[in-house]
């Protein structure tokens, strides 16, 4: 994560720091909050393979049953 220079908090005016400070904290929830959403996304990705894998797996079993059914 860049700083983006808000280190240099000496050579800001008195008042700016306790912005500096601020932006760094929502910098850092913004962040968290990316990587819930990347996270979120990994699971919703994973539960559509699954469903797909279970409805492939139903027309295999439906088939399955219709040629034992014509044996």
């Amino acid at each position: 994560m860049s700083r983006r220079g808000y280190g240099n908090r000496a050579k800001a005016p008195h008042g700016l720091c306790g912005a500096f400070g601020k932006i760094e904290e929502i910098e850092i929830q913004i962040h968290e909050v990316q990587a819930q959403i990347r996270s979120i996304r990994q699971e919703k990705i994973s539960s559509d393979n699954i469903y797909r894998l279970l409805l492939a797996f139903d027309q295999v079993y439906a088939a399955k049953n219709y040629i034992s059914k014509t044996e």
